[in-house]
């Protein structure tokens, strides 16, 4: 009985670590998202906002720790620098389970209208 209760409190302990965890996690599922829109073609192809995404591509591993500082100001709770380290570490959660896994997110290409009517089939 002395081992479950053991195991119970370690479990209870962990809780206080969920919303840093989730927080990283998050961080890391939307940072694979931003990777698929600020795609290298995207920053080099010539065109009106060339600049925007060449700038947003350049900066990708800094987004998920100024959303940690924003997400800190709007829930002071934890603390701007607790969600900033949250942001930081999905950095490298996200590196991680790039390199070790063959985990992705395929995000859909452009969408092409159908070619022609479409007909009715009565």
């Amino acid at each position: 009985m002395d081992t479950v209760n053991q195991i119970l409190d370690l479990l209870v302990k962990a809780l206080d670590y969920a919303p840093f965890l989730a927080t990283m996690g998050a961080f890391s599922i939307i940072g694979q998202v931003a990777k698929e829109i600020f795609t290298k073609e995207k920053a080099v192809k010539k065109g009106k906002y060339q600049w925007f995404f060449w700038r947003m591509r350049q900066s990708l591993p800094l987004h998920p720790i100024a959303a940690g500082v924003l997400l800190g100001l709007v829930d002071p709770s934890h603390g701007v620098g607790y969600y900033a380290l949250a942001g930081l570490l999905s950095v490298f959660a996200f590196d991680l389970v790039e390199r070790y896994t063959d985990f992705d997110i395929d995000l859909p290409g452009d969408s092409l209208p159908p070619e022609g009517p479409v007909e009715d089939s009565k």
